[in-house]
């Protein structure tokens, strides 16, 4: 699973609002909770998860001379892909379908 996915599991973007809704289950329950955060609190949140990418590089005339690692971190990775998860906010419709919001009651 690459990176962006797996954040989209738990985490969506709300759209205007520069905040991210974390989803979690209750411990020791199959209860869904959510918490809305800061863009700085998921940055925070996310900060160890890193992982290293080898790039490889070229000399000066453009030839291949060897690798160097680069660290990522997922967090940041999400917060700029176009295919993490948006949505436009939080709505309380019990019952109903709700495109491009997350429904508290579902």
């Amino acid at each position: 699973m690459d990176s962006v996915a797996e954040i989209n599991t738990n985490y969506a973007f709300i759209v205007g609002k520069s905040k991210v809704l974390f989803l979690r289950d209750e411990p020791g329950t199959n209860i869904e909770k959510f918490d809305v955060m800061s863009v700085q609190a998921f940055e925070d949140q996310t900060r160890n998860l890193n992982y290293k990418v080898t790039v490889p590089t070229k000399n000066h005339k453009g030839e291949a001379n060897g690798n160097i690692e680069v660290n990522c971190n997922k967090g940041r990775e999400w917060l700029s892909s176009e295919y993490r998860y948006d949505i436009e906010g939080l709505k309380f419709e019990p019952g109903k379908k709700t495109p491009g919001y997350y429904n508290t009651q579902n």
